[in-house]
């Protein structure tokens, strides 16, 4: 069973070759940053015009290492969710081909597999390129997540542990959404800090559409000892200058 792109031609180019073009033209201008091999890794989510190059900051780091396979959280924009949610799909498809769902990790899980939320979403979707892009057969699990729960992201840390070490988690979301660009700098730069500093005390205070997805991202990076580098932070206003009501993003790495 396979699930077809949703937001091809809307987030993102639906034209093979445009959009290997465009993802190539954002990692080529990304900083090379000298990073060990992350574990965990916060991207933005929304139209690569505005969010590509902040993507991309994350993606060429990434590019350098390879994975067991990749736990793709983020948050189910269309559709409540009180407990994290996986699918029952076997690939997922973009222009650039498809991409495999391993069901493994669920024998451990134990999610509930719903399709629902998965179907019209973009979150996770639009990884997909950027990860066909820098792997040649990326290898997923994906997982909506709208409310933060430590008995899950401890069940996470307990398979990372003893099944799946060689594992990266890719965190998405974007930051604050439709202030002013000043006030958007001061609400992320708030944000940041508390990512971080893996602040778990605090994630509550991280004003971001995926919320729940990084506060399991930094109890996993809490846990598991890790360090933690920003290497890119940008708003919508760069897209097209716009200013009077922006979205945040930002790029990080825990290694």
């Amino acid at each position: 069973m396979r699930r077809r792109a949703a937001v091809a031609g809307k987030f993102y180019p639906d034209n093979q070759d445009k959009l290997k073009e465009m993802i190539e033209s954002f990692i080529v201008l990304a900083k090379d940053y000298e990073v060990e091999k992350p574990k965990i890794a916060v991207v933005p989510h929304a139209g690569y015009v505005f969010s590509g190059r902040t993507a991309a900051a994350v993606y060429k780091v990434l590019e350098k290492f390879d994975y067991e396979i990749i736990f793709l959280l983020g948050p189910a924009h269309y559709f409540p969710l009180e407990e994290p949610v996986t699918s029952s799909f076997s690939f997922w498809e973009t222009p650039l081909g498809k991409v495999e769902v391993d069901k493994g990790p669920n024998e451990f899980l134990k999610l509930e597999v719903d399709d629902r939320p998965f179907l019209p979403e973009h979150s996770l979707e639009v990884q997909l390129p950027f990860l066909q892009f820098v792997y040649s057969s990326p290898r997923i699990f994906p997982i909506h997540i709208n409310e933060h729960d430590e008995e899950f992201a401890g069940r996470l840390l307990d398979l990372v542990e003893k099944n799946y070490y060689d594992a990266l988690f890719l965190i998405s979301s974007d930051l604050s959404h439709y202030f002013p660009e000043e006030e958007a700098v001061h609400i992320d730069k708030h944000s940041i800090k508390i990512m971080l500093e893996k602040d778990l005390g605090r994630v509550s205070e991280i004003d971001a559409c995926g919320q729940a997805a990084i506060a399991t991202g930094l109890y996993l990076a809490k846990h598991l000892e890790l360090s933690s580098k920003l290497l890119f932070y940008d708003t919508s206003a760069s897209a097209f200058g716009e200013t009077s009501e922006v979205v945040g993003y930002v790029g990080m790495v825990y290694y």
